[in-house]
């Protein structure tokens, strides 16, 4: 029997704890006259609900977790080559995953080949068929063609893709990253940082203060707008973890 990597359960049970809150969040968002507090601020108010917390909890579980991944590749003497090829291919899961769930808020069933359901079911067989820890005692070959049949359902899914109002039907087409989509970049930078400094405390510390310094000034004296919703600037609040269309 294939014996299991050691894991810390400290962070599989945070891990846990903050898929539950995501799932209840994710349901109460769409139940009328719950408490103010439990839901997600509204776009322009200067204040976080609770389910604003569930984002920020996901990002700090991917912090946590990312120097043990990075050092048990480097452990298992993997090249530079090898462990960069590594943060590439995780960073690319998460924004190929983000950008159909992004689109998938759009599908507009009516002009579509087939209901969203079956739009939404098949693009999440073939994130597992593409994405899944396979075992180590499966052959190859087979592995291979499972991850080549998901990347195929994905292509077709992308083909048959129909989006937007009956009026205005589009293709699939980037617009904001969705919250995997979110945390993929944010593993992307932090890894490739974590990797360049060796994760070397003091070095992090300064990566650190330069990345809050750039959102600082991105939101005083740049003003970058982040916000997508083109009626009330509330498109992305309404979309991370909670209040998703019916």
């Amino acid at each position: 029997m294939q014996q299991l990597p050691k894991r810390l359960l400290s962070i599989d049970v945070l891990r846990a704890i903050t898929m539950l809150l995501m799932i209840f969040v994710n349901d109460a968002g769409g139940v009328q006259h719950i408490p103010e507090w439990i839901d997600h601020a509204k776009g322009l108010e200067d204040r976080m609900g609770f389910a604003d917390t569930i984002f920020p909890a996901f990002l700090f579980i991917v912090g946590l977790s990312l120097p043990f991944a990075i050092n048990n590749r480097i452990k298992k003497s993997d090249s530079t080559r090898q462990v960069l090829f590594y943060i590439l291919i995780r960073s690319a899961a998460l924004l190929i995953m983000g950008f159909y769930h992004v689109n998938l808020e759009e599908y507009n069933s009516s002009a579509a080949l087939i209901p969203k359901a079956a739009w939404a079911l098949v693009i999440t067989i073939a994130f597992f068929l593409i994405w899944l820890d396979y075992p180590e005692s499966m052959a190859k070959t087979k592995r291979y063609a499972l991850q080549i049949l998901g990347i195929a359902m994905l292509i077709g899914m992308a083909m048959i893709y129909k989006g937007g109002e009956d009026g205005e039907v589009r293709g699939m087409e980037p617009s904001w990253w969705g919250i995997l989509g979110l945390i993929g970049w944010a593993y992307l930078v932090c890894a490739f940082i974590f990797f360049a400094v060796k994760g070397k405390l003091n070095n992090l510390i300064v990566a650190w203060i330069t990345l809050a310094a750039i959102n600082i000034l991105a939101h005083t004296i740049l003003k970058v707008n982040v916000l997508h919703d083109r009626n009330d600037g509330n498109h992305c609040r309404k979309r991370c973890y909670g209040q998703f269309p019916r």
